[in-house]
């Protein structure tokens, strides 16, 4: 993996970019605890930043399609 550096104001960290290098399928898996640290807590936190820009209307309609969409799958 080439070298990477991260901006001080990214929510990833190098960590994050050395989890997806590798091209091992079985690599998640046993990494899963890394990946919620590395990739989905700054993806999180990603998306409440950009909610949190957002009026109103448009986040409770956004609320309202994930929760329609969780049920469906139930």
């Amino acid at each position: 993996m080439a070298d990477v550096t991260v901006h001080p104001e990214c929510p990833f960290s190098e960590e994050t970019f050395n989890l997806l290098a590798p091209p091992e399928q079985d690599f998640c898996i046993p990494h899963k605890a890394e990946f919620k640290k590395y990739v989905e807590q700054p993806v999180q936190k990603l998306c409440r930043q950009v909610a949190a820009q957002l009026p109103n209307q448009i986040i409770k309609r956004l609320e309202l399609k994930v929760e329609v969409s969780q049920n469906s799958y139930n």
